[in-house]
């Protein structure tokens, strides 16, 4: 789906990780990333698809196509 393409790799990544209720901290030992690299890459997430919360944003994900 076109909105997907304004997503890095690693941000689909993180998103992926949050559809599977995954904190911060899990998603950056999984992923090998400091906290603040994650959290970085969440804001920017909230920002190009204009969500405001963590349930925004799953919802959105799902919407938009992107699975486990």
């Amino acid at each position: 789906m076109e909105s997907k393409l304004i997503l890095s790799k690693r941000e689909v990544d993180i998103i992926q990780e949050l559809l599977k209720a995954k904190c911060r901290k899990q998603i950056a030992d999984t992923l090998n990333l400091s906290i603040h690299t994650v959290d970085t890459h969440i804001r920017h997430i909230h920002i190009k698809t204009n969500t405001h919360s963590q349930s925004e944003l799953i919802i959105w994900a799902i919407k938009n196509g992107i699975n486990l």
